[in-house]
């Protein structure tokens, strides 16, 4: 049943909804949604429902009708607007998760307006005050599923009306001029995005939202206040871009790369920079007094070091750090460890406040081949000397070696006593290996081993090399894969002691009468290792090929058949294995090259 209901100078769809519902004494707003080209269920109107109306995108045609409005007319009511830049496929321009209006405008019976959906909209110019979306008196929001009124539904009490600042004015106003103007309005958005994202405490956080959409009006104003000075024109905004690299280095000096990883944020994020030299004049953007927290790696690369030497002090709550759970773009959470920048750059800055200039005259290394946290520790207890070269940063910072801790307990070392670094270089194997013989009593540990560095006790060792050998240390000698080594070993009978230990070892004595040569020209043998057998016989159809198999055996094997007669030892397993053909010309050339000459077929 249609109504009559045109819209009204610079009036919002969402708004005409509001007005339909009122003059002509429907119910609700639900009641007639459909007739507004709105797909609803019997749930109410949501704020989805009411954002997607006021973009239009709903069955304009119905709309009309039910109104008796020009579809044109109605099209262009309709406010739309692309995703902000930078930010997310889920971000918004449009704001509707409650009214947004001016409690002046709305006493005088003016219409919901069309520039009271953009988030950034938080005045009314012709009369000097603030938009509200919640009551003052109890803070209940004014909910879009109602009709817009300016008394609120919980305590009743009317809007009150406070006056605006200069700066969300004059920002309403450039809004409101733009309005019909898409590539003009989107750019000035796009303005105070980037400002947002720059100056925002979380810039960093790799899933972090602006989300101006779910913005109370308050919280909009407070950004547009800071944000306005710097965005308002173009000069204005490219000039302050320029600045912001030298403004955050004054803020974090001992940070230097921080501006580049804001910058690569902001471009990853769809910002888009001018190449503009900076000024000496007072033009960048306001940086909040709040806690500004950053990734792990890319506070570590502003302060140029490394993750894992960041990491140390942070787990010695030399830092601050705290974890943060995002949601990224697969809609699933995510947990990273952020670090508090000022504390970095606060422990940093102390750490130059105590070093003295290099002066050339002893040799110094650096405090990042050190444990940091050792350093750390001494250098602010005035127990350790240390020293810069060049620049104030951490990776100019230096220390001698014999008054670090590491070198102290170096000094004191038992002579009967081996790291495990060293004992892995007597058994050619690795640090874990060692440290699974210890857990597994081939190796003791010495009664000086510590937290920080364990240590070996050298009789220890001597009997384990007396007694067993570790397969790595025959590879090596036999110039053979490990592995490999291994299931020739199991196919001669030759097992581990024990076969629990983390690589396989073995006792001397079996090894005694072992026959290298037999092992190094072992050509079939059962493995374990997950890749296809070795070939043999059983595992070939063709007549020709299992003749070739004992040729080749005969020689001692594929690599010392090749050595002899030449050839690929790759082409020559294919065809033992038949993923190769095997012709008659390959067939002729094969038994010319065995010596004797032996006919295959």
């Amino acid at each position: 049943m249609p109504v009559q209901c045109l819209l009204l100078e610079g009036e919002s769809l969402p708004g005409l909804l509001s007005r339909a519902t009122h003059v002509n004494s429907y119910a609700s707003m639900f009641s007639i949604a459909n007739y507004f080209g709105m797909e609803t269920s019997g749930n109410g109107l949501t704020k989805n429902h009411m954002r997607m109306l006021a973009k239009g995108n709903v069955n304009i045609e119905a709309l009309a009708s039910f109104t008796g409005e020009e579809p044109l007319r109605v099209k262009q009511a309709a406010l739309t607007l692309r995703s902000p830049m930078p930010g997310t496929v889920s971000d918004d321009y449009i704001s509707f998760n409650s009214w947004r209006f001016c409690p002046s405008c709305v006493r005088e019976g003016r219409p919901h307006q069309r520039a009271w959906l953009i988030s950034f909209v938080t005045a009314c110019p012709e009369h000097q005050c603030q938009l509200v979306d919640s009551c003052h008196a109890c803070g209940t929001t004014y909910s879009t599923a109602h009709m817009l009124s300016r008394f609120c539904l919980v305590c009743h009490k009317p809007a009150n009306k406070i006056i605006a600042s200069e700066q969300e004015l004059e920002c309403t106003e450039a809004l409101m001029d733009k309005i019909d103007n898409v590539n003009a309005i989107e750019k000035l958005l796009d303005r105070l995005m980037l400002g947002w994202l720059l100056t925002s405490p979380d810039c960093l956080r790799p899933h972090h939202r602006l989300s101006p959409q779910l913005k109370s009006v308050s919280e909009m104003r407070d950004l547009i206040d800071r944000l306005w000075p710097y965005c308002s024109d173009e000069p204005t905004f490219t000039q302050s871009l320029a600045n912001f690299q030298n403004q955050v280095v004054a803020k974090w000096q001992y940070l230097p790369n921080l501006p580049s990883a804001i910058k690569e944020r902001a471009l990853s994020a769809g910002g888009k920079f001018n190449n503009t030299v900076p000024d000496n004049e007072n033009r960048t953007f306001e940086l909040p007094v709040s806690v500004w927290w950053a990734p792990i790696n890319e506070t570590a690369r502003s302060a140029g070091i490394s993750a894992f030497v960041l990491k140390k002090l942070i787990e010695e709550k030399y830092i601050a750090s705290k974890v943060f759970n995002d949601t990224g773009d697969d809609k699933k959470q995510h947990k990273f460890l952020m670090v508090n920048l000022d504390s970095v750059n606060e422990l940093i800055g102390k750490l130059i406040q105590k070093a003295q200039p290099y002066n050339g005259k002893i040799s110094l290394t650096s405090i990042k081949h050190y444990p940091i946290e050792e350093i750390v520790h001494g250098v602010l207890s005035e127990k350790l000397p240390i020293y810069f070269k060049g620049k104030n940063l951490i990776n100019q910072l230096y220390v001698l070696n014999i008054d670090t801790e590491k070198a102290k307990r170096k000094e004191l070392r038992p002579d009967d006593a081996l790291t495990v670094k060293e004992a892995g270089e007597v058994l050619h194997t690795y640090h874990s290996v060692v440290v699974d013989l210890i857990n597994h009593g081939f190796l003791l540990e010495h009664d000086s081993s510590g937290s920080r560095r364990l240590l070996i006790k050298r009789d220890s060792l001597d009997r384990f090399k007396d007694k067993f050998i570790v397969i790595g240390s025959i590879a090596e000698e036999l110039g053979e894969n490990a592995t490999n080594l291994a299931e020739k070993l199991a196919a001669v009978g030759i097992t581990p002691q024990p076969d629990n230990t983390l690589v396989k070892i073995y006792l001397k004595k079996k090894l005694k009468d072992l026959d290298i040569q037999r092992i190094k020209s072992m050509a079939s043998y059962d493995t374990k290792t997950g890749r296809k057998p070795s070939y043999n016989q059983e595992n070939v159809s063709s007549l020709r090929v299992k003749n070739l198999i004992l040729l080749i055996d005969k020689h001692g094997g594929i690599t010392d058949f090749t050595r002899k007669f030449g050839g690929s030892e790759g082409t020559l397993s294919m065809m033992l294995r038949e993923r190769k053909s095997f012709g008659n010309l390959a067939v002729r050339r094969m038994e010319k090259k065995s010596w004797p000459p032996r006919r295959l077929v």
